[in-house]
């Protein structure tokens, strides 16, 4: 899939050249129109761009929160294709529905590669409503997008849970670096479906808004020799699981050795149940809270 193609100059002012709509015309063949989302709803310029019945692209530039670009195809004044890497289609025309930021030009002539969008334009939009009023609905039931995702690591409180493998599919990405809107972006498809499926996640308690890994106080690991390793393994699983091993000889439970080394909380409890799973060591202490938390 090719990107969405040129880039745009920063638009005039409004006392430059202009028509009657209030969308500024450009002056080269190249261009029909161009000016700024921060003056006109996206939703309105493609109605307008529709009724000129012509062939092109409207090429949309954004610089915040990250510099990305994106283009909405028009043949004969409908609209056949979008694209805003990674989405393409009705997927990633929706999702432009919402910007209301950054500089557009439309491009005569231009044609897309393929054509990913057959519905008329008044559909889209009525749909693409329809589809901001439900997301941000689900959006009103998770915190702040901006804050981080975090696994609950407690195996009883969450074994009653019934999930399926699109709910599996959210939780892991849910890392301790990961904000929920990184893990909304990350996954393509219906923002509505992974919003709910966070909702849900959040609901029963498998994942929260803060780490809490308080149990790690009450376990202490203790380093294994060789022999108890299937086939006598020479490397530790990882470089971070190679570091815990320094800190196993001293006794100290796992929260102090963690307070020592530069991972998130999730990291650290991946990297202790690697260690102990694959035999480089064993739990001298804490059983019980292993077995809960970190299996």
């Amino acid at each position: 899939m090719s990107p969405p193609t040129g880039r745009i100059p920063e638009p005039r002012r409004a006392s430059d050249s202009g028509s009657g709509s209030g969308i500024r015309r450009g002056t080269s063949s190249a261009d029909l129109i161009r000016g700024d989302l921060s003056e006109y709803r996206l939703a309105d310029l493609l109605q307008f761009i529709a009724s000129l019945g012509r062939d092109g692209q409207l090429l949309i530039e954004q610089d915040l929160p990250l510099p990305r670009s994106a283009g909405i195809y028009f043949m004969g004044g409908q609209v056949v294709h979008a694209q805003l890497p990674p989405f393409v289609g009705e997927e990633a025309f929706f999702r432009l529905l919402e910007w209301q930021s950054g500089r557009f030009v439309f491009l005569m002539q231009a044609r897309p590669e393929r054509q990913t969008i057959a519905a008329e334009l008044k559909a889209l939009l009525l749909d693409g409503l329809r589809e901001q009023d439900e997301y941000h609905a689900l959006l009103a039931q998770l915190p702040d997008l901006s804050m981080v995702a975090h696994r609950r690591w407690d195996r009883e409180a969450i074994a009653t849970v019934q999930v399926s493998f699109a709910d599996l599919s959210v939780y892991d990405l849910v890392d301790g670096r990961r904000s929920f809107a990184d893990i909304i972006e990350l996954i393509p498809g219906d923002r509505r479906a992974v919003a709910s499926r966070l909702v849900f996640l959040l609901g029963c308690g498998a994942i929260t808004t803060h780490s809490d890994v308080a149990f790690l106080d009450a376990i202490v690991l203790e380093r294994l020799g060789s022999e108890h390793r299937p086939g006598g393994a020479r490397q530790p699983p990882s470089a971070l699981a190679c570091q815990i091993l320094r800190y196993l000889d001293s006794g100290r439970p796992l929260a102090w050795i963690a307070t020592q080394l530069p991972c998130t909380d999730h990291e650290f409890v991946l990297a202790c149940r690697d260690l102990v799973l694959q035999r480089w060591a064993g739990v001298a202490r804490g059983h019980e809270r292993f077995a809960r938390h970190l299996l």
